[in-house]
């Protein structure tokens, strides 16, 4: 393991160092090996968790986890009346359909949302913000905007653009995996 770069003056290594040394190792370990997605991947990988974590401390004043937030925001998003079918709002969020249930009984029991059956059709679910989930909604969103965007600020128009299209590709290669 000498092929670690330890970091200067006693300070825990950066995410970026830690990859950068996870690479290194694979290269030097199983040179024969194409390490060149790890180079993206490792990144967004860490990432993904950095952006968990700064997100849920930004909603913490909401009481408030990321995933919470994504269904409010969704709702409050799609504008007057802030509501959609549970099948539009799986549709619609960013993240996976597991617990979904579970997660709106949660947002119900805070009061931020409704949940009402569809008239004509029992099977369908529709979920509406509640006036106090609007007003949640609305200020959490704006603690999120200024969140991501300060987060973002490190990176000049021309890097965000070329991250957005990078990024974007990949998310559509995904749909193949």
């Amino acid at each position: 393991m000498n092929q670690i770069e330890r970091p200067r003056s006693g300070r825990s290594a950066s995410l970026e160092e830690r990859v950068r040394n996870g690479i290194r190792m694979w290269q030097t370990e199983l040179p024969q090996l194409d390490s060149s997605g790890k180079e993206v991947c490792g990144r967004v990988v860490a990432l993904a968790g950095v952006l968990n974590q700064m997100f849920n401390d930004a909603l913490a004043a909401f009481d408030l986890k990321y995933h919470e937030y994504g269904v409010l925001a969704t709702l409050r998003a799609s504008g007057a009346p802030h509501s959609l079918t549970q099948k539009q709002l799986l549709e619609t969020i960013l993240f996976s359909s597991g617990g979904m249930s579970n997660l709106l009984t949660r947002l119900e029991k805070k009061g931020l949302i409704t949940r009402e059956s569809d008239t004509e059709d029992r099977r369908v679910m529709h979920v509406r913000l509640s006036e106090t989930g609007l007003a949640v909604a609305s200020d959490a969103m704006a603690i999120q905007s200024g969140t991501e965007t300060a987060f973002c600020a490190v990176l000049s128009e021309a890097e965000r653009e070329a991250l957005i299209s990078g990024l974007g590709k990949l998310l559509d290669a995904a749909r193949e995996f």
